[in-house]
């Protein structure tokens, strides 16, 4: 090989040497995939600077239920309430079969398909009362929803109340609706303590009295010889008897026809 030939060689090799070394332009690829990164926490948006986001938009406070102890109700007489329920009856069923019962005081003595027992009875709203049974380790309270009218007592499933002064005392859906002047209280009991929530004196969101019918958001219940009772309850009718033993008999009699 010639002098001139090797040097022509050499300066070749230098170059390529030079262009290996040079840093590659970055490709408008390689940009795009890094973006689509940043987007997958976020679709569709960039992610948002901490320092200029939005202040958070401050919530309503949440409405909190006022408790209260002994019942609320007191003012309607329960103790007159009380008085309607003394003697014996034929109770038309709730979520087992019809009963006799026999009320003495703050006592009832009811025959059920398990035997005669004797329990605790107490009027703790205007359209319900508790029944209380003692055992080894605690109680169990039973409710249940009732309505005393002109010449009967209501008592079953459905919805009742009774009508005052100022509005209603209405049972229905396991709360207790009352519409007095100042509105509408929703009550309920939890624990031996009454919670009262105020809600909208109008038939969707609340309460209402209209012509003798009272609404409170899907219940209606009319007035029926002087009680407020719903489609359901309307047939429901606690039977008076002259003593336990009659009402006995009129059970049994009722249960030999099913």
């Amino acid at each position: 090989m010639s002098h001139k030939t090797l040097i022509l060689a050499l300066i070749a090799s230098l170059a390529l040497a030079a262009a290996c070394d040079k840093p590659a332009p970055e490709s408008s690829s390689s940009k795009t995939a890094d973006e689509s990164v940043e987007k997958r926490d976020e679709p569709g948006a960039e992610q948002a600077n901490p320092e200029e986001a939005s202040p958070e938009v401050p919530q309503a406070p949440e409405v909190q239920p006022e408790s209260v102890s002994g019942s609320p109700f007191a003012k309607y007489d329960l103790a007159a309430i009380t008085e309607k329920w003394q003697g014996s009856w034929v109770v038309p069923a709730t979520l087992s079969a019809s009963t006799a019962w026999k009320v003495e005081g703050d006592k009832v003595t009811v025959l059920r398909e398990d035997g005669e027992k004797t329990l605790g009875f107490e009027v703790i709203a205007p359209c319900q009362l508790v029944l209380t049974e003692k055992h080894e380790g605690g109680s169990t309270k039973s409710f249940k929803t009732f309505s005393v009218a002109d010449s009967r007592i209501y008592a079953g499933l459905g919805n009742a109340g009774m009508l005052t002064d100022e509005g209603a005392v209405v049972c229905a859906g396991g709360k207790i609706y009352e519409l007095t002047n100042d509105g509408c209280n929703v009550w309920k009991e939890r624990f031996g303590k009454w919670e009262s929530e105020k809600a909208p004196a109008d038939a969707k969101a609340g309460c209402s009295m209209s012509d003798g019918t009272f609404r409170a958001g899907a219940y209606k219940l009319d007035t029926v010889d002087g009680a407020l009772v719903n489609m359901q309850m309307k047939g429901n009718i606690a039977q008076p008897h002259d003593s336990f033993e009659a009402a006995k008999a009129a059970l049994k009699a009722m249960q030999a026809e099913k």
